[in-house]
């Protein structure tokens, strides 16, 4: 049992590392990945705004849909205004649907603000999509190379077409 005990004392502290951080989700948590300087995330509440702006961030860009940004409890432009950060509302989906333009928007943002940045949605599925294929509009990224991103969640051919990338090919 003497010799267990340097490979089990380990063990135990890790997973009584893991139980604490499973306990303490930090508002951060809504950031899925962050490549290059740009983040990622699920929908923010104030407190996640004030981690981002502790953290340096000098831009957050919204591509939810008008519908779902008016539904929220709290004025997330003036919000992100008041800790210091530039805000963007880039609207992609409900009437204003899913298109090129949303990538030609976040193009000319991110050429103007060349500090980190952060682009949010509901879930942040849009987000990833959008900034793909920015990354794969401007030749940053070849279309079987976003993996690079860090967003482990499905990729969508038909957003990903519809946002301009044609040669984006997940399925071949």
């Amino acid at each position: 049992m003497r010799f267990l005990l340097p490979v089990l004392a380990p063990l135990a502290a890790l997973v009584g590392f893991a139980a604490a951080a499973a306990q303490d989700v930090s508002p951060a948590a809504k950031v899925i990945t962050t490549h290059d300087r740009v983040a990622i995330a699920a929908q923010p509440d104030v407190s996640d705004l004030d981690v981002w702006a502790a953290d340096g961030a000098t831009l957050v860009v919204n591509l939810r849909s008008r519908e779902e940004t008016d539904g929220l409890p709290f004025d997330e432009s003036q919000a992100v205004i008041d800790r210091g950060m530039a805000y963007l509302d880039i609207p992609v989906g409900g009437a204003d649907g899913v298109s090129s333009e949303a990538v030609s928007r976040l193009a000319r943002a991110l050429a103007d603000h060349p500090g980190p940045v952060v682009l949010h949605c509901r879930s942040g599925m849009r987000a990833a999509h959008v900034y793909a294929a920015h990354l794969m509009a401007s030749g940053e990224l070849a279309p079987d190379r976003l993996d690079e991103i860090g967003y482990d969640r499905p990729w969508s051919n038909d957003m990903l077409d519809k946002l301009g990338s044609d040669d984006a090919c997940l399925d071949c």
